[in-house]
């Protein structure tokens, strides 16, 4: 890169960036807040998003946030609670325009191995309806085929003769 004359931050720059933005697991008020501005200046047809779940394994790495003056590495899901297991996973919840190409990340929770389909239904219920308050209008939730995601949409009533639900988020 710096053959090339491409000058990027050294890491203790990148730090103190992300030690200066208050962040954390859930839905943040203020990132909340943009996103409505975003889907306000949106036609109908801009608005309609499909709802994207994934879980990737992460490094167990616990560390002290000075900003938000505590301990993070450890589980956290947000409105569910956290725990003092080492988060060894991350969900991440994102949002997709359904016919304009757009992506937007809307929350992320770790966890200690996964979370729990019983979890995830929980999760996925505030997401829509965080989703619905924004503006946006949400029509599929797309996953892989994880046990955990298998047992959020059996609870949800998707079966595998009916693989969709319907208003049954809310």
């Amino acid at each position: 890169m710096r053959r090339i004359k491409v000058v990027l931050p050294g890491e203790s720059t990148v730090r103190r960036w992300l030690n200066s933005i208050s962040y954390s697991t859930g839905f943040s008020p203020k990132y909340m807040e943009q996103l409505k501005l975003k889907a306000d200046c949106m036609s109908f047809k801009e608005r309609k998003c499909v709802i994207l779940l994934d879980k990737m394994a992460i490094k167990k790495y616990i560390e002290y946030n000075k900003t938000l003056d505590e301990v993070e590495g450890f589980e956290d899901l947000g409105s569910l609670g956290k725990s003092r297991k080492p988060g060894s996973h991350a969900l991440v919840v994102m949002i997709r325009g359904l016919y304009v190409n757009w992506k937007i990340p809307l929350s992320y929770y770790f966890t200690g191995s996964g979370v729990k389909g019983d979890n995830m239904v929980l999760i996925i219920k505030e997401c829509v309806q965080k989703i619905l308050e924004l503006g946006f209008l949400p029509s599929a939730i797309i996953c892989d085929q994880g046990t955990q995601n298998r047992r959020m949409f059996s609870i949800l009533g998707g079966s595998e003769n009916e693989p969709f639900t319907i208003n049954n988020l809310l």
